[in-house]
């Protein structure tokens, strides 16, 4: 089955320290920054995130694509079209990764395969470099028409790289 690679906006907020003015520290302050969500067939990516809890993920995991980071966002895409070596160990590639951008934290990553009409996502599942990959379970594939998928990741990609020339 193919299916079709979109975006929705989403936002996630973390917390970031505000100096007091005593000496005795600081006070976190809660921050929204927007994202932009993969999604697939119309359901956001982020809505596996159960599963990748239950496959080791913790926080809430989130993808690169901030208008606040547009050289990660640029990276993330090239990994994803294949015009950059995967990012991930094993050959993969990170579609979720923790808010704080570290690796170490864990990655939801999937092998890309692309061929002369289609790209795949196999065998999602959660790393950590010091850890062996936990594939979600059941095993997931997504299938995509691979002129829709490189159209939606090289437009995104065009935003961004606007953005990171600012």
């Amino acid at each position: 089955m193919i299916s079709t690679l979109g975006v929705v906006k989403d936002g996630y907020t973390w917390h970031e320290p505000v100096r007091r003015r005593r000496w005795w520290g600081s006070t976190l302050k809660p921050v929204t920054h927007p994202i932009l969500d993969f999604t697939i067939d119309g359901a956001p990516l982020r809505d596996l995130e159960g599963t990748v809890e239950e496959a080791g993920g913790g926080e809430r995991s989130i993808t690169m694509l901030i208008d606040d980071f547009p050289h990660e966002a640029v990276s993330q895409i090239d990994h994803l079209v294949g015009t950059t070596p995967p990012d991930v160990s094993g050959g993969r590639v990170a579609l979720l990764i923790c808010p704080c951008f570290d690796p170490g934290c864990g990655v939801l990553s999937a092998q890309l395969v692309t061929g002369s009409g289609t790209v795949q996502w196999r065998d999602l599942g959660w790393q950590r470099p010091s850890e062996s990959l936990i594939l979600i379970q059941p095993t997931t594939t997504f299938t995509f028409d691979r002129r829709q998928y490189e159209s939606v990741l090289l437009d995104l990609r065009a935003r961004f790289s606007a953005l990171a020339e600012r």
